[in-house]
């Protein structure tokens, strides 16, 4: 599961919509009110999770867990990459409140807290599945990470009930792109006047977007920013789902996103000044959004109010926009 490896994803860049990014503090989640450490433990398969950098490419993941003399418990993940190469890492758990039992605090070696939780066993049976859920604040933001373990590997269990139970905050909102898009005017470099805040921008400045159209049509799309005067950026590739809405993309930073299901919602451009795109993804029964609007300028002078509001008319809550520190910056 690599929980406390996904600390890591705040210096990694700007791609869209890979990890479980909300705004505001973490849920109140409860845990199982008992746990029997000794059934617990052994190894769990991953049957389903929410997106996360930590694990994008593997697969054929699992969870051990060894319960030692002093009653921690020792963790190792591991997983496979797509070439066959085996990915592990080990770790440590232990009870951070007794009387929370099903509340772990799990380090891998990056320093989290001993006295603060960050696996929560939602439920389980101990011998066919369970639901583990994960939370972590930073800033004004919080990012969430969900797993359903089993004990064989695609074990036929009623998920739907599980993952009802984890959360239940209906699918993305149907916001619409503009019904037509000049790629060879849209490429080229954006900058962030504003966005929803999200995980993988966490306080970064002098962000933005360069858009590259290579001989066989596709894009490929280099973002940066800085933090605290260190150059962080991100490459990746974009193409066109369905060329009767060539204003919704993937858009693709090697997390393995599906290339049928757009990520990257034109909502209007005039391609030489401003550009409005939403994203939105959906894990479990819980949706994720986010909103940036581009400039050609930094700090143009444009009427983002009528942006904003040609959103909110779609039903998006704008007051989640921020607007991005583009002064005095590094590069043009």
């Amino acid at each position: 599961m690599q929980i406390l490896a996904s600390a890591v994803v705040v210096a990694l860049g700007l791609g869209l919509a890979t990890a479980a990014t909300v705004q505001g503090p973490c849920p109140s989640v409860t845990s199982q009110s008992t746990l029997d450490a000794d059934r617990y433990v052994g190894k769990w398969y991953e049957l389903k999770r929410f997106p996360n950098r930590n694990q994008g490419m593997l697969s054929c993941t699992s969870a051990l867990y060894t319960l030692e003399p002093d009653n921690t418990v020792t963790v190792m993940n591991q997983g496979y990459f797509p070439n066959g190469t085996k990915d592990s890492i080990e770790g440590t758990a232990q009870v951070v409140d007794v009387s929370k039992p099903a509340e772990l605090s799990v380090d891998f070696g990056f320093g989290w807290p001993a006295d603060k939780p960050n696996y929560f066993i939602r439920q389980t049976d101990y011998d066919t599945y369970s639901v583990v859920f994960s939370c972590m604040e930073f800033s004004n933001v919080h990012v969430e990470y969900a797993w359903i373990l089993t004990r064989e590997r695609n074990a036929d269990i009623d998920v739907d009930a599980l993952e009802q139970d984890l959360a239940d905050a209906g699918p993305c909102p149907t916001v619409t792109s503009q019904s037509t898009l000049d790629v060879d005017r849209y490429v080229g470099k954006w900058y962030e006047l504003k966005q929803f805040p999200n995980l993988n921008q966490l306080d970064l400045s002098c962000t933005s977007a360069l858009y590259i159209l290579a001989a066989d049509r596709t894009v490929t799309v280099k973002n940066q920013g800085y933090f605290n005067g260190t150059k962080d950026s991100f490459e990746g590739t974009a193409q066109v789902v369905d060329v009767s809405k060539p204003a919704e993309l993937s858009v693709n930073f090697g997390f393995v996103w599906s290339t049928d299901e757009p990520n990257y919602v034109i909502r209007q451009t005039d391609y030489d000044t401003y550009s409005v795109v939403f994203s939105c993804t959906e894990v479990f029964n819980i949706h994720l959004e986010y909103a940036w609007i581009l400039t050609r300028e930094r700090n143009a002078d444009i009427d983002v109010d009528a942006l904003e509001q040609d959103l909110a008319d779609a039903g998006i809550d704008v007051g989640n926009f921020e607007t991005v520190d583009q002064d005095d910056c590094p590069d043009n």
